[in-house]
């Protein structure tokens, strides 16, 4: 069955109709939104969100990519473990450039996606 989502930011698509995406879209915004949202950004939600950007302009080095991939695991894990499965994260961080890379599956889908956000 299809299930189609309300675009995030909103948008109107080129009928002048409501912009929709499927379900994997929708969980690759969610998770977009979660990595993106620092904690205590939220003010009715200050836990909601994963600390990365405390990590960048520091010295690069193995356990700062480690500490940082258990950041994303945890906060992916805390707040979408209704929606997903996260199977394997991958972070660099350079100077100003953060790359994640997540692979996952939605819970009752066992294709393996891989999502790659680059900031």
């Amino acid at each position: 069955m299809f299930q189609a989502f309300v675009s995030a930011p909103f948008q109107v698509d080129g009928l002048g109709s409501t912009s929709t995406h499927d379900h994997h879209a929708h969980a690759k915004n969610m998770m977009r939104q979660v990595l993106l949202t620092r904690p205590g950004e939220r003010v009715n939600r200050p836990q909601f969100g994963c600390p990365l950007y405390q990590h960048l302009f520091h010295s690069e080095d193995e356990g700062l990519a480690a500490a940082a991939q258990h950041e994303v695991r945890d906060s992916l894990n805390r707040y979408l473990s209704d929606v997903l499965k996260v199977h394997d994260v991958r972070v660099a961080i350079e100077g100003a450039r953060l790359e994640v890379t997540v692979v996952y599956n939605l819970l009752g889908d066992d294709t393996r996606r891989t999502a790659h956000f680059v900031r």
